[in-house]
């Protein structure tokens, strides 16, 4: 495409590509893998960066205290910041390894779409899982050096295999790429408007053909990020299985008698260990729902008797933080029509939300009732948007409310989007990876239900209610 060309679409980062997007995008890599990612524009300044200031920053700092070590230190980001890395621009599409002189490594991929470069992105460091001490090249420039100290501080840094660290920056990549082409194909449907009111035919045509493979290739886009969290999810799940099994193991005795602080310790490996399997969890189970593979038994189901047995589940949790935990359920309800195993899914996520968001000596309550709704027949894409015109029919509501934080009305729209938090401050403080209400969504949706966000009577709180189909025959 020449310079003169009048739909030519922008090249830079910032005109294709809206930054706070990207990170709600990039967020659920950096949550998986808690190493630094940069994304860098074509002059090597910062686009978005997701980093942990509590992370692997200690050994860098370290470095820093020293002349001798902070020199190669410099050399190395001159290296992965330089506006083209011959070894990148060999092979745009393959990450290329740094090794920073501690032993840690960096991945870094060049950003290149329609053969213009936009910038790259930079992944690390992190350790190798094949290391477990600092270079001994490190202790050796300057006698001031702690060795000890430095394989310490080494050893604290996030692990990741080679596979692991390339899987991370291609689905950035790809991530990154699949946004930037959206805005150049909003950007041509714009330039292809103008056009229209003075160009020639066949020009309109090109242009035409162009945005059709533009948006193909932006569908491929999305399936290889699809499949890519899928793939790097089970590639983490299975150390983090092998972790908690040699905790439960450790806790037991088995490996000798331990002190009451590190069997605290050992307490603290579990749990950390447990919250980030749950997370890993989800994001393979909402990639499957993306894709089409949400199979839900259409049967009948007691929603009360569901309800009564989520909630002795959370009987521990709730007393642990001096939370009433309440049930408030109606058995003339009807059973409701789905697949047993996902709704209870539903419901261990609505309540698992409305104890996490509860403070102390609150309460939460699961009711179940039956109600008429206005439901669309069936299940399809044919049913989406019908509902207003279906005629009223019997169904079960589900009700769970809690007296916690609550959730501003600005933000009820999207607060069943997949990694989204509605408040930084607040969720950081609380935990999670806003995957729970999504994969709600989703089931109630594969079902034919409805879920929506309303407020308490005494305006504390909130309430997600459930809307199912009555099995009625």
């Amino acid at each position: 495409m020449t310079t003169n060309d009048p739909i030519a679409p922008p090249t830079t980062l910032d005109a294709l590509v809206d930054a706070t997007s990207l990170r709600a995008a990039l967020e659920p890599l950096w949550q998986l893998s808690r190493c630094p990612l940069r994304v860098l524009r074509a002059d090597a300044s910062t686009f978005v960066a997701l980093e942990d200031r509590f992370g692997p920053a200690a050994i860098c700092q370290y470095v820093d205290a020293f002349e001798m070590s902070r020199m190669p230190c410099e050399e190395l980001v001159t290296s992965l910041k330089a506006p083209r890395v011959d070894a990148l621009a060999a092979v745009p599409d393959e990450p290329v390894t740094f090794r920073c002189f501690t032993g840690a490594e960096y991945r870094a991929s060049e950003l290149v779409l329609d053969g213009r470069t936009l910038g790259r992105v930079v992944f690390g460091p992190f350790r190798p899982d094949t290391e477990h001490a600092a270079d001994p090249f490190f202790a050796a420039l300057d006698a001031r050096i702690d060795g000890a100290f430095a394989d310490r501080e080494f050893a604290r840094m996030p692990s990741l295999s080679a596979a692991q660290a390339d899987s991370v920056v291609r689905g950035a990549r790809a991530t990154i790429l699949a946004l930037a082409g959206r805005g150049r194909d909003l950007s041509l449907l714009r330039a292809l408007h103008d056009a229209t009111q003075h160009g020639p035919d066949a020009e309109l045509v090109r242009k035409n053909d162009e945005l059709e493979r533009a948006n193909a290739h932006l569908r491929e886009l999305d399936r290889v990020k699809g499949n890519f969290l899928a793939t790097i999810s089970h590639e983490l799940k299975t150390p983090l299985t092998s972790i908690l099994g040699y905790a439960e193991m450790l806790s037991e005795n088995i490996g000798g008698v331990l002190a009451d602080e590190q069997r605290g310790f050992v307490t603290v490996i579990s749990d950390r260990a447990r919250q980030l399997l749950g997370m890993i969890t989800s994001i393979i189970e909402l990639a499957r729902m993306d894709h089409g593979q949400l199979r839900a038994a259409q049967a009948s189901v007691s929603m009360a008797g569901l309800a009564r047995e989520v909630a002795d589940t959370f009987v521990p949790a709730a007393r642990k933080k001096h939370i009433r935990l309440e049930t408030q359920l109606d058995e003339s309800a009807m059973p409701a029509r789905g697949d047993a195993g996902y709704l209870r899914q539903v419901l261990h996520n609505l309540v698992d939300n409305a104890l996490k968001f509860t403070p102390e000596h609150g309460s939460v309550r699961i009711a179940v009732r039956p109600t008429t709704a206005a439901l669309a027949e069936g299940t399809d894409d044919d049913g989406v948007g019908l509902a207003v015109l279906a005629r009223p029919r019997p169904c079960v509501e589900v009700r769970v409310s809690d007296s916690g934080v609550g959730i501003p009305r600005a933000e009820r729209a999207r607060v069943f989007d997949a990694f989204y938090q509605v408040d930084t401050g607040v969720t950081r403080q609380f935990g999670g990876a806003g995957l729970g209400l999504a994969i709600v969504r989703r089931i109630v949706d594969g079902i034919g239900g409805h879920v929506r966000v309303e407020d308490n009577d005494d305006g504390v709180g909130v309430a997600m209610v459930v809307v199912l189909p009555a099995a009625t025959s």
